[in-house]
């Protein structure tokens, strides 16, 4: 039989390929469909963690807070750390901080003096060099610039005779009456276009205590447990972190909610909406052709099959290799059209933006599954008509 049903496909091969390849488009589309919802997802988280923080972040302004002393700051940080539930950072705010580049010249920056765990709450992606040391660890005062702040220094430097120190930055607040220097950690791309820098606020704290003025605090937090209950674990990190301010620098929490997931996520679930009804009405498309397809081929062959009648086929056999026949032409585009996403998968990210930080997706192997199911279907009712027409002819009519 299976022998009968190859042959059977090779009578015609150019409706063969016509047929299939509809419905290769489908299952291409099928299978994309999820890929644009996972890619574009991490897409997108990537570019929101980078300016407000991974799903979700929470901004958390601390008033009439004691931020003056040093040891008390950094009983502070400690219990900030030492939070199991999720990453709390804290960040102190600076409004008049300048960066002076190797011709004299100064710029203002945008200031974030704040601790390593910031990394862990906000990505920020490292081009070159190290992030911020942690608060155990003995440090000078250290800087992080980003690729704003970096490129704003080396342009500075093509431009002068003097040659650039790359492992210190000069900075110094408001009329720059007094300045200080710190080591160069590293460089981050933070997808800002704005020179930004980013400071050990401990070590800053410990070696310019003359220059620690800061405008405010704020501190951002990130859960990562896997409670399904977000307003819960809100609830958990609310409480832990008033016993914190309690216990330290004292003052009030106002928290607010500072990513913007959920804006992205409408556009995600709308595009993968939007395709998998494309990759539907596609395969519809394919199951109303392979019926028309069947049905004309039925007429065409309908003296082929009543002799294979008047010898002995049954009604059973003769619909078995109708719908074979469109079966096996269904399993080979699938194995065709998921061998084509599998090798596609891997060139996804060379197709985005540079810089988008995105990896090679994993392979939707929950789309290929639904994509054979679909297949199956496809070419189970687009043939189903055509079986049954086929089935049901007269032997007696051959003697016409």
């Amino acid at each position: 039989m299976l022998h009968m049903i190859i042959d059977d496909l090779q009578i015609a091969p150019l409706r063969s390929f016509l047929t299939s390849l509809s419905m290769l488009i489908g299952i291409v589309a099928l299978i994309s469909s999820v890929l644009i919802g996972s890619v574009g997802k991490d897409y997108l988280q990537v570019i929101n963690a980078r300016i407000s923080g991974w799903e979700p972040t929470y901004t958390i302004a601390i008033e009439d807070a004691d931020i003056d002393d040093l040891d008390t700051n950094a009983r502070f940080y400690e219990r900030l750390e030492s939070y199991d539930q999720g990453v709390f950072a804290a960040e102190y705010v600076y409004n008049g901080m300048s960066l002076q580049d190797t011709n004299g010249q100064w710029h203002h920056v945008e200031a974030n003096v704040t601790t390593s765990y910031l990394s862990s709450v906000i990505f920020k992606p490292l081009m070159q060099g190290s992030w911020l040391s942690d608060t155990d660890q003995y440090a000078t005062t250290e800087v992080v610039l980003n690729k704003a702040a970096a490129d704003m220094l080396s342009k500075a430097d093509s431009a002068s005779d003097s040659k650039v120190d790359e492992t210190t930055a000069v900075m110094a607040l408001d009329e720059h009456v007094q300045t200080f220097a710190s080591v160069i950690n590293g460089i981050v791309d933070d997808g800002s276009s704005e020179p930004e820098v980013y400071i050990n606020a401990f070590s800053f704290q410990r070696l310019v205590p003359q220059l620690w003025e800061p405008d405010g605090l704020r501190i951002l937090f990130h859960p990562i447990t896997e409670n399904e209950d977000a307003g819960e674990t809100e609830i958990q990190a609310k409480s832990a972190l008033k016993d914190i301010l309690a216990d330290t620098i004292g003052g009030s929490a106002s928290w607010n909610r500072s990513d913007n997931a959920d804006s992205y996520k409408s556009v995600i679930d709308l595009l993968q909406k939007t395709t998998l009804a494309t990759a539907l009405l596609l395969l519809l498309v394919s199951a109303i052709g392979l019926i028309n397809i069947g049905l004309s081929n039925i007429e065409q062959r309908s003296r082929e099959l009543l002799i294979r009648r008047a010898l002995g086929a049954t009604r059973s056999s003769i619909a078995l290799l109708v719908l074979g026949s469109s079966i096996i032409l269904g399993s080979i585009i699938t194995a065709v059209a998921i061998g084509i996403s599998f090798l596609a998968v891997p060139l996804i990210p060379t197709l985005l933006p540079n810089g988008s930080l995105i990896g090679v997706p994993r392979y939707p192997t929950n789309a290929a599954f639904l994509a054979c199911i679909a297949s199956l279907v496809t070419s189970t009712l687009g043939s189903l008509a055509p079986a049954i027409k086929a089935a049901c002819l007269q032997p007696a009519l051959i003697l016409r």
